[in-house]
C-alpha cells in the first residue's frame, strides 16, 4: 500500500456552508490525515495524506461538497509524503 500526499485548494461558495466539517467527516471515513482551513480570499485549503485510492475518493467528494456549497474549482497538487499527521483536523 503506497502512501501519498496532496495539497488541495477549493474555490466557490465554500465558506460558511459547513465545508471544513464536511472535509473532516469525509477524511475520517476514508482514514486520511492532514488538515483543512479557510483562506482569506474565500477559498478552502487542505493538505492530506493517505493511500492513493482514499485521496482520489476524498477529492471526488470535495468536488460535490456539502449541500449548501457550490464548488467552482478544485486544484490538486501532489506533494512529497512526509507522514507528519496522525489525524485530520480543522485549523484556523
Amino acid at each position: 500500500m503506497s502512501l501519498t500526499a496532496v495539497k488541495i485548494i477549493v474555490t466557490g461558495t465554500v465558506q460558511g456552508v459547513g465545508f471544513r466539517y464536511f472535509c473532516l467527516t469525509q477524511a475520517n471515513n476514508l482514514n486520511i490525515n492532514g488538515w483543512v482551513k479557510n483562506l482569506p480570499n474565500g477559498s478552502v485549503s487542505s493538505h492530506v495524506e493517505g493511500t492513493q485510492e482514499s485521496i482520489e475518493k476524498f477529492c471526488e467528494l470535495l468536488k460535490q461538497g456539502p449541500s449548501h456549497s457550490l464548488v467552482a474549482q478544485i486544484d490538486i497538487t501532489t506533494v512529497s509524503y512526509a507522514g507528519h499527521f496522525d489525524s485530520f483536523e480543522i485549523t484556523y
